[in-house]
């Protein structure tokens, strides 16, 4: 599995914001990493999704965190915590700020499939749990 703290580890890209249309990014992996409990903002379970591709300079990666809504329905955790190795360049070559990287790493995420791979993940997590449990015969006899 990757995940954004290894994203957060490849060497830093310098990439031009104009130009976010020019990467290819492919989808790398997608986790369910836990049920948020009730009383919080996200009931679902949520996840996360790693994305990548590589450009002239090397491995370029998108990361971020995700909670399913609704059935189907799925959502960034926080739209100011997308992970990446990009450094984001202005059109006079400087470097972007915080928040207007966010905004671009935003605009990268919503033109990718993503929500496909969590719902895909997410339904290979509930098989695996309902493949782990184990019904004794007794029980099963219980039930009956």
């Amino acid at each position: 599995m990757i995940t954004s703290l290894e994203v957060d580890l490849w060497p830093i890209i310098s990439w031009s914001a104009q130009n976010i249309h020019r990467l290819d990014l492919v989808h790398l992996d997608t986790c369910v990493t836990h049920a948020t409990p009730a009383g919080d903002l996200w009931c679902g379970p949520s996840g996360e999704s790693t994305w990548g591709g590589m450009s002239p300079e090397g491995l370029v990666g998108v990361s971020w965190q995700w909670a399913q809504i609704s059935p189907g329905v799925f959502a960034l955790v926080d739209p100011m915590d997308v992970r990446s190795n990009l450094a984001l360049l202005g059109s006079d070559g400087s470097r972007l700020s915080p928040t207007a990287s966010a905004m671009v790493h935003n605009r990268i995420v919503a033109t990718l499939g993503w929500q496909a791979e969590a719902a895909r993940s997410l339904k290979s997590s509930r098989a695996r749990r309902i493949d782990a449990v184990h019904v004794s015969p007794s029980s099963a006899a219980r039930a009956s």
